[in-house]
Protein backbone atom coordinates (compact mmCIF):
# COMPACT_ATOMS: atom_id res chain seq x y z
CA UNK A 1 0.00 0.00 0.00
CA UNK A 2 1.16 3.54 -0.74
CA UNK A 3 1.46 6.23 1.93
CA UNK A 4 -0.26 9.49 0.93
CA UNK A 5 0.26 11.57 4.06
CA UNK A 6 1.09 11.39 7.78
CA UNK A 7 0.12 13.81 10.54
CA UNK A 8 1.08 14.08 14.20
CA UNK A 9 -1.52 14.06 16.95
CA UNK A 10 -0.97 15.10 20.55
CA UNK A 11 -1.97 11.65 21.84
CA UNK A 12 -2.83 8.22 20.48
CA UNK A 13 -6.26 8.20 18.82
CA UNK A 14 -8.90 6.09 20.55
CA UNK A 15 -11.13 5.80 17.49
CA UNK A 16 -11.41 7.01 13.89
CA UNK A 17 -14.70 7.42 12.08
CA UNK A 18 -14.74 8.14 8.35
CA UNK A 19 -17.89 9.99 7.25
CA UNK A 20 -17.93 8.35 3.82
CA UNK A 21 -20.43 10.65 2.09
CA UNK A 22 -18.78 13.88 3.25
CA UNK A 23 -15.25 12.41 3.23
CA UNK A 24 -14.39 13.77 6.65
CA UNK A 25 -12.31 11.95 9.25
CA UNK A 26 -13.40 12.24 12.88
CA UNK A 27 -10.51 11.63 15.28
CA UNK A 28 -11.32 10.79 18.87
CA UNK A 29 -8.40 11.45 21.23
CA UNK A 30 -8.64 11.07 25.02
CA UNK A 31 -9.22 14.81 25.52
CA UNK A 32 -10.41 16.06 22.15
CA UNK A 33 -12.48 15.54 19.02
CA UNK A 34 -11.23 16.80 15.67
CA UNK A 35 -12.45 16.78 12.07
CA UNK A 36 -10.02 16.31 9.16
CA UNK A 37 -10.41 16.40 5.38
CA UNK A 38 -9.06 13.86 2.90
CA UNK A 39 -5.84 15.83 2.37
CA UNK A 40 -4.90 15.56 6.02
CA UNK A 41 -5.85 19.10 6.98
CA UNK A 42 -7.46 19.61 10.37
CA UNK A 43 -10.68 21.61 9.98
CA UNK A 44 -12.10 21.63 13.52
CA UNK A 45 -10.76 20.69 16.96
CA UNK A 46 -12.72 20.76 20.22
CA UNK A 47 -11.67 19.88 23.74
CA UNK A 48 -13.88 17.11 25.08
CA UNK A 49 -12.58 15.21 28.09
CA UNK A 50 -14.03 11.97 29.32
CA UNK A 51 -15.59 10.66 26.09
CA UNK A 52 -15.37 6.89 25.81
CA UNK A 53 -17.50 6.13 22.73
CA UNK A 54 -17.82 8.25 19.57
CA UNK A 55 -19.62 7.61 16.27
CA UNK A 56 -21.07 9.77 13.48
CA UNK A 57 -23.22 9.87 10.38
CA UNK A 58 -21.71 9.36 6.93
CA UNK A 59 -22.77 12.91 6.07
CA UNK A 60 -20.76 14.37 9.01
CA UNK A 61 -23.86 16.29 10.17
CA UNK A 62 -24.44 14.48 13.46
CA UNK A 63 -22.13 12.84 15.96
CA UNK A 64 -22.93 10.78 19.02
CA UNK A 65 -20.79 10.15 22.09
CA UNK A 66 -20.93 8.66 25.58
CA UNK A 67 -19.02 10.27 28.45
CA UNK A 68 -17.62 8.90 31.70
CA UNK A 69 -20.86 9.78 33.49
CA UNK A 70 -22.83 7.46 31.15
CA UNK A 71 -24.50 10.39 29.43
CA UNK A 72 -25.44 10.24 25.75
CA UNK A 73 -24.27 13.38 23.92
CA UNK A 74 -25.28 14.71 20.49
CA UNK A 75 -22.95 17.00 18.50
CA UNK A 76 -23.52 19.00 15.31
CA UNK A 77 -21.30 19.24 12.22
CA UNK A 78 -18.99 21.68 14.05
CA UNK A 79 -18.56 19.23 16.94
CA UNK A 80 -20.55 21.53 19.23
CA UNK A 81 -23.02 20.06 21.77
CA UNK A 82 -26.67 19.79 20.71
CA UNK A 83 -28.22 17.82 23.57
CA UNK A 84 -27.46 15.30 26.28
CA UNK A 85 -29.36 12.47 27.96
CA UNK A 86 -28.67 10.70 31.21
CA UNK A 87 -28.74 6.92 30.78
CA UNK A 88 -29.60 4.54 33.59
CA UNK A 89 -27.93 1.33 32.43
CA UNK A 90 -24.22 1.27 31.45
CA UNK A 91 -23.86 1.95 27.70
CA UNK A 92 -21.70 -0.56 25.81
CA UNK A 93 -22.01 0.51 22.15
CA UNK A 94 -23.49 3.25 19.95
CA UNK A 95 -24.05 3.74 16.23
CA UNK A 96 -25.44 6.55 14.05
CA UNK A 97 -27.41 5.65 10.91
CA UNK A 98 -25.64 6.71 7.68
CA UNK A 99 -27.82 9.79 7.13
CA UNK A 100 -28.07 10.60 10.83
CA UNK A 101 -31.80 9.93 11.00
CA UNK A 102 -31.60 7.32 13.77
CA UNK A 103 -29.31 6.51 16.69
CA UNK A 104 -28.70 3.11 18.28
CA UNK A 105 -27.63 2.61 21.89
CA UNK A 106 -26.78 -0.76 23.46
CA UNK A 107 -26.70 -1.09 27.24
CA UNK A 108 -26.71 -3.89 29.80
CA UNK A 109 -30.44 -4.48 29.29
CA UNK A 110 -30.87 -4.34 25.53
CA UNK A 111 -30.78 -2.00 22.54
CA UNK A 112 -32.62 1.31 22.02
CA UNK A 113 -33.20 3.28 18.82
CA UNK A 114 -33.71 7.05 19.03
CA UNK A 115 -34.34 9.82 16.54
CA UNK A 116 -31.73 12.51 15.85
CA UNK A 117 -32.94 14.59 18.81
CA UNK A 118 -32.66 11.72 21.28
CA UNK A 119 -36.36 10.81 21.41
CA UNK A 120 -37.10 7.05 21.68
CA UNK A 121 -38.40 5.09 18.67
CA UNK A 122 -38.17 1.46 19.83
CA UNK A 123 -36.39 -0.72 22.35
CA UNK A 124 -35.62 -4.44 22.39
CA UNK A 125 -34.27 -6.75 25.09
CA UNK A 126 -31.25 -8.94 24.32
CA UNK A 127 -30.01 -12.07 26.15
CA UNK A 128 -26.48 -10.65 26.26
CA UNK A 129 -25.34 -7.01 26.12
CA UNK A 130 -24.26 -5.84 22.66
CA UNK A 131 -20.72 -4.48 22.51
CA UNK A 132 -20.85 -3.85 18.76
CA UNK A 133 -23.53 -2.16 16.64
CA UNK A 134 -23.83 -1.35 12.93
CA UNK A 135 -26.59 0.08 10.75
CA UNK A 136 -27.58 -1.43 7.40
CA UNK A 137 -27.39 1.55 5.00
CA UNK A 138 -30.13 0.24 2.71
CA UNK A 139 -33.36 -0.02 4.71
CA UNK A 140 -32.05 1.15 8.09
CA UNK A 141 -31.92 -2.27 9.73
CA UNK A 142 -29.62 -2.78 12.70
CA UNK A 143 -27.18 -5.54 13.66
CA UNK A 144 -25.68 -6.04 17.10
CA UNK A 145 -23.14 -8.47 18.50
CA UNK A 146 -22.15 -9.39 22.02
CA UNK A 147 -18.46 -9.74 22.78
CA UNK A 148 -18.99 -13.52 22.95
CA UNK A 149 -21.49 -15.89 21.44
CA UNK A 150 -24.42 -13.86 20.12
CA UNK A 151 -25.26 -11.87 16.96
CA UNK A 152 -28.68 -10.50 16.04
CA UNK A 153 -30.32 -8.56 13.20
CA UNK A 154 -33.34 -6.22 13.53
CA UNK A 155 -35.49 -4.57 10.89
CA UNK A 156 -36.36 -0.86 11.02
CA UNK A 157 -39.30 -1.49 13.39
CA UNK A 158 -37.25 -3.45 15.93
CA UNK A 159 -38.46 -6.90 14.89
CA UNK A 160 -35.78 -9.60 15.17
CA UNK A 161 -35.09 -10.98 11.68
CA UNK A 162 -32.30 -13.37 12.56
CA UNK A 163 -30.11 -14.39 15.47
CA UNK A 164 -27.16 -16.66 15.83
CA UNK A 165 -24.94 -18.07 18.55
CA UNK A 166 -21.29 -18.88 17.93
CA UNK A 167 -18.56 -19.91 20.33
CA UNK A 168 -16.00 -17.21 19.68
CA UNK A 169 -14.97 -13.79 20.95
CA UNK A 170 -16.00 -10.97 18.63
CA UNK A 171 -13.89 -7.82 18.29
CA UNK A 172 -16.00 -5.86 15.78
CA UNK A 173 -18.49 -6.22 12.95
CA UNK A 174 -19.08 -4.72 9.51
CA UNK A 175 -21.99 -5.00 7.08
CA UNK A 176 -22.49 -4.94 3.35
CA UNK A 177 -24.60 -2.02 2.17
CA UNK A 178 -27.67 -4.14 1.53
CA UNK A 179 -27.26 -6.04 4.79
CA UNK A 180 -27.03 -9.49 3.22
CA UNK A 181 -23.60 -10.07 4.76
CA UNK A 182 -22.46 -9.49 8.33
CA UNK A 183 -18.70 -9.84 8.78
CA UNK A 184 -17.35 -10.57 12.26
CA UNK A 185 -13.77 -10.12 13.50
CA UNK A 186 -13.13 -13.16 15.68
CA UNK A 187 -10.22 -13.53 18.08
CA UNK A 188 -9.85 -17.26 17.46
CA UNK A 189 -11.45 -17.96 14.08
CA UNK A 190 -10.47 -15.04 11.88
CA UNK A 191 -13.30 -13.48 9.87
CA UNK A 192 -16.67 -15.20 9.98
CA UNK A 193 -19.64 -14.27 7.80
CA UNK A 194 -23.36 -14.46 8.44
CA UNK A 195 -25.54 -14.30 5.35
CA UNK A 196 -29.21 -13.44 5.66
CA UNK A 197 -30.02 -16.18 3.13
CA UNK A 198 -27.95 -18.88 4.81
CA UNK A 199 -27.88 -20.41 8.26
CA UNK A 200 -24.55 -20.51 10.04
CA UNK A 201 -21.52 -18.26 10.33
CA UNK A 202 -18.71 -20.02 8.42
CA UNK A 203 -15.14 -18.70 8.35
CA UNK A 204 -14.23 -16.60 5.33
CA UNK A 205 -12.37 -18.83 2.86
CA UNK A 206 -10.68 -17.23 -0.14
CA UNK A 207 -9.75 -20.59 -1.64
CA UNK A 208 -9.72 -24.16 -0.34
CA UNK A 209 -6.15 -23.64 0.85
CA UNK A 210 -6.39 -20.17 2.37
CA UNK A 211 -8.50 -18.28 4.87
CA UNK A 212 -8.02 -15.53 7.40
CA UNK A 213 -5.97 -15.27 10.56
CA UNK A 214 -7.40 -14.44 14.00
CA UNK A 215 -8.17 -10.73 14.16
CA UNK A 216 -9.48 -8.20 16.66
CA UNK A 217 -11.20 -5.70 14.36
CA UNK A 218 -12.22 -5.18 10.75
CA UNK A 219 -13.76 -2.76 8.29
CA UNK A 220 -15.26 -3.39 4.85
CA UNK A 221 -16.09 -1.64 1.61
CA UNK A 222 -19.74 -0.87 0.86
CA UNK A 223 -20.26 -4.09 -1.07
CA UNK A 224 -18.08 -6.05 1.41
CA UNK A 225 -15.89 -7.14 -1.50
CA UNK A 226 -12.84 -5.64 0.23
CA UNK A 227 -12.14 -6.39 3.89
CA UNK A 228 -9.51 -4.69 6.05
CA UNK A 229 -8.55 -6.60 9.21
CA UNK A 230 -6.17 -5.99 12.11
CA UNK A 231 -4.32 -8.82 13.82
CA UNK A 232 -4.46 -9.50 17.56
CA UNK A 233 -1.18 -7.73 18.33
CA UNK A 234 -2.15 -4.61 16.38
CA UNK A 235 0.91 -4.49 14.13
CA UNK A 236 -0.40 -6.08 10.92
CA UNK A 237 -3.22 -4.63 8.81
CA UNK A 238 -4.36 -6.82 5.90
CA UNK A 239 -6.43 -5.76 2.90
CA UNK A 240 -8.24 -8.66 1.23
CA UNK A 241 -10.08 -8.56 -2.09
CA UNK A 242 -12.53 -11.40 -1.75
CA UNK A 243 -13.21 -11.77 -5.47
CA UNK A 244 -9.68 -12.73 -6.47
CA UNK A 245 -8.07 -13.44 -3.10
CA UNK A 246 -5.53 -10.63 -3.55
CA UNK A 247 -3.92 -9.49 -0.29
CA UNK A 248 -1.93 -6.43 0.65
CA UNK A 249 -0.35 -6.01 4.05
CA UNK A 250 0.61 -2.94 6.05
CA UNK A 251 2.94 -3.56 9.01
CA UNK A 252 3.58 -0.85 11.61
CA UNK A 253 6.23 -1.08 14.31
CA UNK A 254 4.04 0.90 16.71
CA UNK A 255 0.68 -0.79 17.41
CA UNK A 256 -2.31 0.38 15.41
CA UNK A 257 -5.05 1.59 17.78
CA UNK A 258 -7.77 2.30 15.22
CA UNK A 259 -8.44 2.40 11.47
CA UNK A 260 -11.19 3.02 8.91
CA UNK A 261 -11.72 2.49 5.19
CA UNK A 262 -13.70 4.30 2.50
CA UNK A 263 -16.70 2.92 0.61
CA UNK A 264 -14.51 1.36 -2.10
CA UNK A 265 -11.91 -0.17 0.21
CA UNK A 266 -9.16 1.64 -1.73
CA UNK A 267 -8.26 4.06 1.07
CA UNK A 268 -7.33 3.17 4.66
CA UNK A 269 -6.87 5.73 7.45
CA UNK A 270 -4.69 4.49 10.31
CA UNK A 271 -4.06 5.75 13.85
CA UNK A 272 -1.21 4.41 15.99
CA UNK A 273 -0.20 4.35 19.66
CA UNK A 274 2.54 6.86 18.81
CA UNK A 275 -0.05 9.52 17.95
CA UNK A 276 0.38 9.11 14.19
CA UNK A 277 -2.50 9.61 11.75
CA UNK A 278 -1.88 8.45 8.20
CA UNK A 279 -3.70 7.72 4.95
CA UNK A 280 -2.78 4.79 2.71
CA UNK A 281 -3.97 3.92 -0.79
CA UNK A 282 -4.13 0.48 -2.38
CA UNK A 283 -2.22 0.13 -5.64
Amino acid sequence: MRLEWTRRLTTAPVRLHLAREAWRIVVHEPHALSLWDGRGEREISRSHSGLRLVHGSDTADLFLAVDDHNRLLGFNADLEPLWQLGWESPIRAIAVAPLGQQLAVADERGVSVLDETGQPIWRGATPRPFHHLAWIPEGCGLVGAADFGFVCGFDRTGTVRWREGLMTNIGSLALSGDGTECLLACFSDGIRIHRSDRVGCPPLAVSPATGTSPCRSLSASYDAGVVISLDLEGHRLERLERGNGSRRTLIRETPITTFATDATGQVVIVGTAAGELSLWVAF
